[in-house]
């Protein structure tokens, strides 16, 4: 039985590893072990492990399988006395594209109860967190509007393990957002998108105005499983493209921590689990939209259109470094929450959204409060130049093929930030043809390590970005981009928040 990719004949021979970032320690001690006729490869010897499925004819030449349960999505009884296995093979890729993705195994025992046991003790294994209420959203739109198609391919996979998630199609832009604002917390444990970061950019921004956001980023688990054109999320999750390492992720059940922004401007809060882009690069975001059709190939030819013109912006940055203050790792020494709460001069009027504070003139603010004295700054550094590229990142990736923070963790409690401009401490400004070379090694991150590149980790910033400088085009404003969203372009203050909220990712994964 095929789920998904193209019909092939079946392998002799079986093998999957533990998947990446799994921290199951593989053990040869037998859980159980038996006989059972594969579907037209005759009687095997069965062999289960905390760490794997083994099954073997006894004939060298015969077929046989070592499945990591890592790699199992499924353990169901079929028929009157037989029980199959769904494996997710590790991705065989072309390009970004990967090719038969998934297989069921059937076996057949001798007696309906014997078939029961060997998926009851498989259980565990496969389903190590069981069974929880789903909601999936989907954008039809998203990429090349394949969000309905990329559903269709992985429901059976849900199916097969076991869910029944509730299934809704977004018909317009921020319609996730009231979906999440409006969520009944008592009928969903987890939270999906099938989509780029667009929608989940929508969702956690809809959660976190809710009344009860605490409780609500308590409560739900995050997912996305990528259908969109960029995919930073997913990648930075270890799917990539993928969307069926995606849903055996969020069918294991197995989840780590990660940060949030909170970002002000003028008359707005928003909140970033992404990056913020400014420069080159969300030039080549914004305005290779138009290209979308192409998918990931948009940028690649956004990325050539910027750097023949290679604008230069105006701008100030201040920000606050992390080794002035305690990290998300550092907090055991650290003030109580009550003694920190006392000296923040973080205060908000309650009145009405549009009525701004004394000190900060900013709209009334949700989610947790500042951990940041804001009015001290002796410990910020503040940089005036002309920018040609700047990325504030939340996570390693920005794009399936773009690792442009290497260094970057979901939970590390820093922002990082990654910039050149003009006067930079090499005195080597970036150049039309290192511009070619810095895109050329996004793809592994080793461009952060080129002469004109500066990393920066920092807690908090400030970007005041000003006009283009060079060129035709000189005074013209800006793109400024919230997780690949267009945001107004204006001096915007960014802050981290440690362990925010939880999404699904493979077992291991900080």
């Amino acid at each position: 039985t095929i789920v998904g990719g193209e019909k092939t004949e079946e392998p002799e021979i079986v093998q999957t590893k533990p998947r990446t970032y799994t921290t199951t320690v593989p053990s040869d001690d037998v859980v159980k072990k038996g006989k059972a006729i594969l579907f037209k490869r005759g009687e095997m010897d069965i062999t289960m492990t905390p760490s794997h499925f083994r099954w073997s004819s006894g004939n060298p030449k015969g077929a046989k399988g070592d499945v990591a349960w890592s790699s199992i999505a499924a353990g169901r009884v079929v028929g009157e006395k037989s029980f199959a296995i769904c494996v997710v093979f590790p991705s065989t890729k072309s390009g970004y594209h990967t090719k038969r993705l998934v297989q069921e195994y059937s076996f057949q025992c001798n007696s309906a109860d014997e078939a029961k046991s060997w998926v009851d003790y498989m259980t565990p294994y496969v389903l190590p967190n069981g069974i929880r209420r789903l909601t999936i959203l989907v954008n039809p739109f998203s990429g090349k509007k394949k969000g309905k198609k990329v559903l269709d391919q992985i429901l059976p996979l849900f199916k097969l393990a076991g869910f029944d998630p509730i299934v809704k199609v977004t018909e317009r832009r921020l319609h996730a957002k009231e979906m999440a604002q409006q969520l009944d917390l008592s009928t969903t444990d987890g939270l999906i998108t099938v989509s780029g970061d667009g929608l989940m950019w929508e969702v956690v921004n809809g959660l976190m105005e809710r009344p009860d956001w605490e409780a609500a980023m308590n409560k739900l688990t995050l997912g996305i499983i990528p259908a969109g054109s960029g995919n930073a999320m997913a990648s930075s999750l270890g799917s990539f493209l993928c969307p069926f390492d995606a849903t055996l992720n969020i069918i294991k059940g197995h989840s780590c921590e990660m940060d949030l922004w909170r970002v002000i401007q003028e008359k707005q809060q928003l909140w970033c689990f992404e990056a913020m882009m400014w420069g080159i690069v969300s030039d080549v975001d914004i305005e290779s939209e138009k290209f979308r059709f192409l998918g990931d190939a948009r940028f690649t030819l956004g990325g050539v259109m910027a750097i023949m013109s290679l604008r230069k912006y105006h701008g100030k940055l201040s920000y606050l470094p992390t080794s002035t203050i305690a990290t998300s790792h550092q907090m055991d020494d650290a003030p109580s929450k009550e003694e920190v709460q006392d000296e923040i001069k973080l205060k908000v009027e309650e009145n009405s959204k549009e009525e701004k504070s004394e000190n900060l003139g900013i709209p009334k603010l949700s989610g947790p409060q500042s951990t940041i004295i804001t009015e001290n700054r002796d410990n910020w550094v503040t940089i005036e130049d002309e920018f040609v590229f700047f990325i504030a990142h939340n996570m390693p990736y920005i794009a399936a093929n773009m690792k442009t923070a290497p260094h970057s963790r979901l939970s590390d409690g820093e922002i990082h930030l990654v910039i050149s401009r003009i006067k930079n401490p090499a005195n080597a400004p970036l150049t039309r043809g290192e511009a070619i070379t810095i895109f050329d090694k996004m793809e592994n991150g080793e461009y952060v390590d080129h002469k004109s590149m500066e990393y920066i980790r920092a807690k908090s910033f400030i970007l005041e970005p000003g006009f283009q400088t060079n060129t035709k085009e000189k005074n013209r404003a800006g793109i400024l981009t919230l997780d690949g969203e267009k945001v107004d372009y204006e001096k915007t203050s960014v802050e981290v928040f440690a362990r925010m909220m939880r999404v699904y990712a493979p077992h291991g994964m900080m």
